[in-house]
């Protein structure tokens, strides 16, 4: 296509008609999918816990009921969820709190969070702790795709020159 643009308007398309797509070579999980867009504002509730438009995400979101447990005000469970991270890490924190939804994910929204993990796993790697170095990390993920069988790749004309392929439209 000829704009950025419309590599994401195609993709997203594409992706409501249920094929695997790969946006010009790259994914952002924390905001291509609405599993990864609530990743990463619970994420970016911990670095900011005033952040009342991340905290609304979270509230209509299926994790809520997660955390829940950890508290029934927002700042008892911001100091005991972000203990329990000092513990067990964001990646291990995260996955336990998703876990209960799998089951409704589709395997697009499921490949998003899986990516999100696993950098969060990364991160947890570094010793790095902090609540704002790790909104950072997500909010700074790409992660690059190379096509499976039958991905489809959405990239501008720009983008695509030099690169060869058995059928392009």
């Amino acid at each position: 296509v000829r704009t950025g643009t419309l590599v994401k308007k195609y993709a997203d398309l594409l992706r409501a008609e249920g094929f695997d797509v790969i946006e010009a070579g790259q994914r952002e999980p924390g905001t291509d999918h609405a599993v990864g867009v609530v990743i990463s504002h619970l994420i970016k509730w911990l670095a900011n816990p005033a952040d009342d438009y991340s905290r609304g995400v979270l509230e209509m979101s299926p994790l809520m009921a997660g955390l829940e447990k950890y508290g029934e005000h927002w700042g008892t469970r911001w100091d005991r969820v972000l203990r329990t991270i000092q513990k067990t890490g964001y990646a291990r924190f995260v996955s336990t709190l998703v876990e209960p939804e799998w089951g409704r994910v589709a395997r697009y929204g499921r490949r998003r969070a899986e990516d999100l993990i696993a950098s969060l796993a990364e991160f947890d790697g570094t010793g790095e702790a902090c609540p704002r170095a790790a909104a950072d990390w997500v909010r700074d993920l790409k992660v690059n795709s190379s096509p499976g069988v039958a991905a489809i790749q959405v990239m501008t004309i720009h983008k695509s020159k030099g690169l060869g392929f058995d059928v392009v439209m």
